[in-house]
């Protein structure tokens, strides 16, 4: 070792960290000279960067220090913390302006070195051994050993020198044990920016935690915590393992967007409501959480009503050619063995497959129209004056995105719904099993509708093709789950056993991937002709709005005439203000569809409600009186009534008049 002389000191630091170079700028501002010993060549940065909360600014102000870093990093603002497997997403908010701050580690180093006269650290000085030697009266002189072999007597030393630190070892203290868990850390550098707020997105899973936070416009810092033991090899290894087996199921970062409609959802109303902005001349971005077109259900059956809608639309030449309309219904009741015969007239209903129906409905639209992997997290609406709103989507992967409407299309859970305030859909006493049935040789039924009715059961089948059969049964039983097989065996063996052997033949027959089991929902009336259905430019339609039971047939109806009137008033304001979006018009155009909408949507769901309840309500005398006294000869017309209706078409928007 190369001899140096003996050195004398105040005070020596070892190790020129964050604690060790915070402490000589402390006691520099306190008048006392510290000596701060680095093992390394030069500043270092293990850890790319730190976030620092209001104490540690507090810290940095007394150090005189902060001013140089909040004019270059911006306080955080809010957090989102998802959850990765449930998807549950939970929001922070920080005061204003007091949120904590995310800065390189290298940054916040080199401020506070630059507070110290350029002889205060000395670099490449390994420590070899430390001694206490006693003076007398209780005091004590440390004299540090380099390796060097620099000698250094000081009143007082102080160990900032880390995990692994010789002052804390020669002290006594005990080793530091792992703590079951280990941290990959770095940046990620976006050239032309990211898009980011100043939020922090964090994420958990089980044994896993991850987040990124902004630096500037095109850095943000990132970790990932696991209780993997050991992930070495070089930085590519350790991203490649981070990406293909740590994380592989967490959600991936966009920057922030910005659309002039924002739809939720692409079931049939979603969907059929991005044709209907599209043929008016506004383009809308539909927001789907699966990978693909959902098509569970199989199949649906449309009344005229929704024909109509679909004529409406433009789509429906592409399904007419496929699907033949129904022209007669059969209803047997099953204890007695009675049957009855009804005729559609006009134009009758058409049951068509589910995913056909959407195809038909995405195939009008842009292909950059849906993005589906798209969980939404959060919706917050800000004000922009004059009654005009702005609707901000946040998705679970870090996407924000701005809108002039947001519609929520999604469905009887729908997260729209329940920012807007309305109760939750209620079980109706009632679930359904569907399906396909598939006969490879033909089925020989011609295109008429056989239902079976029972006490608290209802049944029915009906033609899609000449090889394939829509059915469906529908009971009191709360709890149908398990496997498909199970399920089949379920309706064969203990709900429907004493039903017609024609319908058991078709369950029999029936494609095991595309059986399904639900509990039928729907939302009061009095909640839709009461509730908040919009707020500024936030609506909702289809399920969203109106979930309701099946016993009309008006789920897919209902939810292809939302999308046609929306698309109409929406229309009508963009002819109003010479084909552009005015948020403030927007709002009176979206409060005129909920006008409209309300009651009829009121009234459909208390319509298939009494339909179902009339259906299944059994042989009891009272009830044989209810539905032959009053619900015939009242209510039915009443209920036909309400199939029987014309949505309107959509304005032509290059004429310049409402239509």
């Amino acid at each position: 070792m190369k001899g140096e002389m003996e050195m004398t000191e105040d005070v020596v630091i070892v190790g020129a960290g964050i604690a060790g170079l915070a402490t000589a700028v402390a006691l520099k501002r306190v008048g006392v000279r510290a000596l701060v010993l680095e093992r390394s060549q030069g500043l270092r940065s293990t850890g790319a960067a730190i976030s620092l909360f209001p104490n540690a600014w507090l810290a940095l102000h007394a150090l005189g220090v902060s001013h140089k870093l909040t004019r270059i990093y911006d306080p955080l603002c809010k957090g989102y913390v998802t959850n990765v497997s449930t998807g549950d997403v939970q929001q922070v908010l920080f005061p204003a302006g007091q949120g904590p701050r995310a800065v390189h580690r290298k940054a916040l180093l080199e401020a506070l070195a630059k507070e110290l006269p350029a002889d205060s650290i000395r670099f490449s000085s390994k420590l070899a051994a430390i001694e206490s030697q006693e003076q007398g009266g209780g005091a004590s002189i440390a004299v540090v050993h380099l390796e060097d072999g620099t000698v250094i007597k000081s009143k007082v030393l102080i160990g900032c020198d880390g995990l692994h630190s010789v002052v804390a070892r020669w002290l006594g203290l005990a080793e530091p044990v792992h703590s079951g868990r280990s941290a990959v850390r770095g940046l990620a550098i976006f050239p032309q920016g990211y898009g980011f707020k100043q939020e922090v997105q964090q994420f958990v899973d089980e044994g896993k935690k991850a987040a990124f936070l902004p630096l500037n416009d095109r850095e943000f810092y990132w970790f990932l915590t696991s209780k993997e033991e050991n992930m070495t090899g070089d930085p590519e290894q350790i991203q490649r393992q981070v990406l293909e087996k740590h994380a592989e199921s967490f959600p991936s970062g966009e920057m922030e967007m910005t659309e002039d409609v924002v739809i939720v959802g692409a079931g049939i109303a979603g969907l059929a409501t991005a044709v209907a902005l599209k043929r008016v001349g506004v383009r809308a971005l539909v927001l789907e959480r699966s990978q693909g077109l959902r098509s569970t259900g199989a199949a649906i059956t449309l009344q005229p009503n929704a024909w109509l809608a679909l004529d409406a639309l433009g789509v429906s030449h592409k399904l007419t050619p496929i699907y033949a309309p129904l022209f007669k219904r059969y209803v047997t009741n099953v204890s007695t063995g009675d049957v009855q015969q009804s005729l559609f007239t006009g134009k009758g209903p058409r049951t068509v497959h589910r995913k056909a129906l959407l195809e038909a409905l995405a195939d009008e639209l842009p292909t950059d129209s849906i993005r589906f992997s798209s969980k939404l997290a959060a919706i917050e609406s800000q004000e922009q004056g004059g009654g005009a709103s702005t609707a901000v989507v946040h998705l679970e992967d870090g996407t924000v995105i701005k809108s002039k409407v947001l519609i929520g299309c999604d469905g009887l859970h729908s997260v729209v719904a329940r920012w807007l305030g309305l109760a939750e859909p209620v079980y109706s006493g009632r679930s359904a099993v569907r399906g396909l049935a598939r006969f490879p040789q033909g089925h020989g039924f011609k295109q008429e509708v056989q239902r079976f009715e029972d006490v608290g059961k209802r049944a029915a089948f009906v033609p899609l093709n000449e090889r394939e059969l829509y059915w469906f049964f529908v009971c009191e039983e709360e709890n149908m789950t398990g496997e498909p097989e199970q399920i089949q065996r379920q309706v064969l063996e203990k709900h429907a056993e004493s039903f017609p052997s024609v319908y058991l033949d078709v369950v029999r027959h029936a494609d095991l991937s595309t059986i399904t089991w639900a509990p039928l929902m729907l939302r009061y009336p009095w909640g839709i002709v009461f509730g908040n259905l919009r707020k500024g430019n936030i609506t909702v339609a289809g399920d969203a709005m109106h979930p309701m039971t099946p016993d009309l047939g008006q789920g897919g109806g209902s939810s292809l005439e939302d999308a046609v009137v929306l698309g109409r008033h929406i229309g009508n304001s963009v002819i109003r203000n010479g084909a552009l979006m005015v948020p403030g018009d927007m709002a009176k155009a979206i409060d005129d569809y909920v006008k409209e909408r309300r009651w009829r949507a009121a009234w459909l769901v208390t319509g298939s409600y009494i339909s179902g309840w009339k259906q299944q309500g059994g042989a009891k005398w009272w009830m044989m009186f209810l539905r032959d006294g009053v619900f015939y000869k009242y209510v039915f017309g009443w209920i036909a009534g309400l199939v029987d209706y014309n949505c309107g078409n959509l304005p032509a928007v290059s004429s310049g008049k409402e239509d």
